[in-house]
């Protein structure tokens, strides 16, 4: 007898949606979190909203892992591209952000899913 074969998904490690609130964002603000590490992030945003030097909070979730975060970021910096549409031009700014304050469980998780996407070279500890 033959086994099944087991379908394995693989999900996408980046975009990974994020919800950013605070001052001056005029509500919840939605952004994709393209690089995630233990430091910080990098997010884009079809909003110039977001400004350098500014604090915010940020909800997301891990891909696989399923570890729910809600944690306070700076803005480090921000860049600005534009892309040229059809319809005209669509400005995407990207935000360099530092986490303030993390749990070193969330550390954890955090470092655990880099090296699960192999982003990071696994370190002896």
């Amino acid at each position: 007898m033959s086994q099944p074969k087991l379908m394995i998904k693989k999900v996408p490690a980046y975009p990974i949606e994020g919800v950013f609130t605070g001052e001056g964002l005029g509500g919840p603000l939605v952004g994709q979190i393209i690089k995630l590490t233990q430091r910080g992030l990098f997010a884009n945003f079809s909003s110039l909203s977001v400004k350098s030097g500014k604090e915010y909070t940020v909800s997301f979730s891990l891909p696989v892992l399923k570890y729910s975060f809600n944690e306070k970021v700076k803005v480090m910096k921000v860049y600005d591209r534009f892309e040229v549409l059809p319809q005209g031009r669509k400005v995407i700014r990207l935000a360099e952000m530092h986490f303030i304050s993390m749990t070193p469980e969330g550390r954890k998780k955090i470092r655990e899913f880099i090296l699960q996407i192999r982003q990071e070279p696994e370190k002896p500890e």
